[in-house]
């Protein structure tokens, strides 16, 4: 039911509702990859990435063959980075690189170098 909801909200364009029901239901269903991965898939969508990114890994250790959820994944740290490469500068003369002002050295690698899968975003069904 709390599903159904969610599925209906983000289906007529409510994401913001639709993330509260989504939520609902991996909390009463916190071992179903399928719940997680639509609750991951809503979060990206209405641009929380870094709960989306955590939604999408407890998914995938429930089901890691989960092709979709994989894509998705990939789509949110692509559009992670895509983000970040705004603020990303070059200072020449060392070769320091920082993102945001820190040094690149800081970052953790699977931060910045990322392959896609697919080149959409998918949302599943129950």
């Amino acid at each position: 039911m709390v599903f159904n909801s969610a599925h209906m909200l983000r289906q007529a364009g409510f994401n913001s509702a639709a993330e509260k029901y989504y939520e609902l239901a991996a909390n009463q269903r916190p071992n179903d990859p399928a719940a997680l991965m639509n609750l991951g898939a809503i979060l990206h969508l209405n641009g929380k990435l870094q709960q989306a990114e955590a939604s999408y890994l407890q998914a995938l250790q429930l089901k890691p063959d989960d092709v979709i959820t994989q894509s998705n994944l990939q789509l949110c740290r692509l559009k992670v980075i895509c983000s970040l490469s705004k603020f990303l500068h070059v200072k020449r003369g060392n070769g320091l690189i920082e993102v945001n002002g820190r040094p690149l050295e800081m970052i953790e690698p699977s931060t910045v170098q990322y392959k896609l899968l697919k080149s959409v975003l998918l949302l599943g069904k129950e």
